[in-house]
């Protein structure tokens, strides 16, 4: 197998998609000839056609899918790492509040009076 830029041999179009051709433009996969040592016709596979049988039969992704699903997962993490340091924070009061309800200390008023507001 090797790369070509057309077919070279009949039947000049696409093994796996008949209707891409010689004119089709990209690169060919020539597999060589599938027949007798003297067999005159080769099987040639179009790259957008591998593209398609990778992704519908493999689950292939292109590089591109790949790259923004890693940065969507790294802002996600970002995200969580956020969250994660959050609850801990809200975790430790609200174990300091209950410890102290435990211990039967109550909140109190702070002294004195309530300042009153102007009347205009």
């Amino acid at each position: 197998m090797r790369w070509v830029d057309r077919p070279y041999r009949r039947p000049g179009r696409c093994a796996l998609v008949a209707t891409r051709g010689q004119l089709t433009p990209g690169r060919w996969l020539d597999c060589g000839p599938l027949g007798p040592p003297n067999f005159e016709e080769h099987v040639y596979i179009h790259e957008a056609s591998l593209r398609e049988a990778a992704r519908d039969m493999l689950g292939w992704q292109p590089p591109t899918a790949l790259k923004e699903r890693d940065e969507r997962i790294a802002e996600l993490q970002a995200r969580l790492d956020v969250l994660t340091a959050e609850r801990d924070d809200l975790r430790a009061k609200f174990d300091a509040i209950d410890l102290l309800g435990s211990e039967g200390y109550r909140a109190r008023k702070k002294p004195g009076r309530p300042v009153k507001e102007a009347v205009s």
